[in-house]
């Protein structure tokens, strides 16, 4: 995604939903030297992790505990706001994005990233055959925000809205990884608790699986949308 971003000279840049600052940890060689760099989370626990990583870097301002509903910033405060993998949880997208739009400048970008109809469908596909009542409700997510409707969303606010994805596949050998990777998911949805209920099941479960084929494919397919506000 870093590639895609376009930073010019004294640009202020808002990023909403930070997590634990991975993004810029991973690119802080890259960061350029006259910007200005808010980091938000509606996490105190995100804001804590993010600012162990990345505190020293100078043009990061300010690690702010903040609902992108209520943002507490003036208006047109910013160049750039980011805001990765976040919209699709929000169940009042349309309030969201007025309130991204209220505190990005005339002419700013806003760069936000989503997951695919496709994203892990492989992953979902084998929970349903294990319990068809467990499910990550990814379908709900990429309704309200997805790869393939986001620009239909955005354009009700932006102008020159462009898009890029990525899609790749994985090929899974260590049975163990992928188990504890699936239960990582815990607290994404509320449909995933009868797996914690069946753990022990699920884990034969796919011990079966890996004894018969080797290997589990898996697709990852994200993408990203830049526009402006006019």
């Amino acid at each position: 995604m870093f590639d895609h971003y376009q930073f010019n000279d004294s640009d202020k840049i808002l990023e909403i939903g930070c997590g634990d600052g991975t993004l810029w940890q991973c690119n802080k060689d890259r960061i350029p030297k006259n910007i200005e760099i808010i980091l938000s989370d509606i996490s105190q626990k995100m804001i804590d992790e993010s600012y162990l990583k990345l505190y020293d870097i100078s043009q990061i301002k300010s690690f702010d505990l903040a609902d992108c509903f209520h943002l507490p910033y003036d208006d047109e405060s910013f160049e750039i706001i980011i805001i990765n993998h976040v919209l699709m949880y929000f169940e009042n997208l349309d309030q969201a994005l007025k309130e991204i739009y209220r505190v990005l400048k005339k002419g700013g970008t806003i760069y936000c990233s989503t997951i695919a109809k496709d994203m892990m469908v492989e992953r979902d596909e084998m929970l349903k055959k294990f319990d068809s009542k467990i499910s990550f409700d990814q379908e709900i997510l990429y309704n309200r925000f997805g790869y393939e409707n986001g620009k239909e969303k955005l354009i009700k606010y932006f102008y020159n809205v462009e898009s890029f994805d990525r899609k790749e596949t994985y090929e899974i050998t260590d049975m163990d990884l992928f188990y504890q990777f699936i239960l990582s998911g815990k607290g994404l949805s509320p449909n995933l608790e009868p797996l914690y209920r069946k753990k022990v099941q699920f884990y034969q479960y796919l011990k079966h699986y890996f004894d018969k084929n080797k290997i589990f494919y898996l697709t990852t397919h994200a993408g990203m949308f830049k526009a402006r506000k006019d």
